[in-house]
Formats: structure tokens, C-alpha cells, sequence
């Protein structure tokens, strides 16, 4: 072989073999969210699972006879209180989606999907 078709032929290893390390790196990249996401749902689950022993099913769940105790509307009061950041967060995405719908075009698109993902919970 001449010397040019060798060269031709290294350069064209070199770049297979990047393109296999460069899809191979994705992979293991991916495999590593794959593997914590699932962790985060089954820690999930679990925790489902606990309150359900604990608790009973949500469904089955009646609420007592007669007025609310008045510890139980502190509680709730300084729950609602705590997740008035995100309250305020969820509002102003929803706002924000709207008028980029409104828009049209690949920038309201854009703008659009944003603020979706923006709403979305965050692992």
C-alpha cells in the first residue's frame, strides 16, 4: 500500500475509535442517571409503601366527625405557609407559558417549552 492510503486508513481508525469512546461515554453516562433515577423511585416507593402500613390507603381515608382540631389547622397553616415559594414559582410559570403559546413560531415554541420544563419536578 502507499503511504497515502496508510495515513488515510490511521486517520479513519483514529475517528472510529473516538466515535466509539465519545458513544460509549454517553452510554455509561446514561447508565449512571438510569441507575440513580431508578434509586430515587424506589426510595419513593418504599416511602409509599411505609405510610401506606402506617396509615391505610388514601381512598379508604374518612375524615373525623366535627370540627377540625385546632393543632391540626395550625399545621396546615405552617404547611401552606412553607410552600409559598413554590406557590409563587408554579404561578408565574404557568404565566409565563400562556402568553409563549400565544406567540406562535419556533421561538414562542421555545419560550413555551421553557416554561414547561420549568414546572417540572426536579430529581
Amino acid at each position: 500500500m502507499s503511504n497515502a492510503t496508510t495515513k488515510v486508513l490511521a486517520g479513519c481508525a483514529v475517528g472510529c475509535l473516538l466515535v466509539v469512546l465519545a458513544l460509549g461515554g454517553l452510554a455509561w453516562m446514561g447508565y449512571r442517571w438510569a441507575r440513580t433515577a431508578a434509586e430515587v423511585i424506589e426510595a419513593a416507593e418504599r416511602a409509599e409503601d411505609r405510610l401506606e402500613a402506617e396509615y391505610g390507603l388514601v381512598r379508604e381515608f374518612t375524615p373525623p366527625v366535627g370540627p377540625v382540631a385546632a393543632d391540626r389547622v395550625e399545621a396546615f397553616l405552617t404547611v401552606r405557609e412553607l410552600m409559598a415559594p413554590q406557590r409563587t414559582a408554579l404561578t408565574e410559570s404557568v404565566e409565563a407559558l400562556a402568553p409563549a403559546a400565544e406567540k406562535g413560531g419556533a421561538v414562542g415554541g421555545l419560550r413555551a417549552a421553557r416554561a414547561g420544563i420549568s414546572m417540572a419536578p426536579r430529581l
